[in-house]
């Protein structure tokens, strides 16, 4: 995963954190927004937006369907054929 764990952690597609969750655990001063995220299991990062608040944070959301925070999410939605 990421070699960097500093304030450019999630900042870039050359430096994604691992979930919504590492970013918050890494950095908790980052207010919620739109980060690059890549799992172990995705092929290449995505932007997704990360809920530092809700319930201690660290949630990330990928908008399937819709605009901004109003997402819409399909149970079969892959990327780049891995399931989401």
């Amino acid at each position: 995963m990421s070699t960097f764990v500093g304030p450019s952690l999630g900042r870039s597609s050359a430096n994604p954190a691992q979930s919504g969750y590492h970013l918050k655990q890494v950095n908790p001063s980052y207010a919620s927004g739109y980060y690059w995220i890549k799992s172990a299991a995705m092929p290449n990062p995505l932007q997704m937006y990360v809920d530092m608040t809700l319930d201690g944070g660290g949630y990330d959301f990928y908008a399937f369907q819709g605009t901004g925070t109003s997402i819409g999410s399909y149970s079969a939605t892959t990327h780049s054929g891995y399931a989401l």
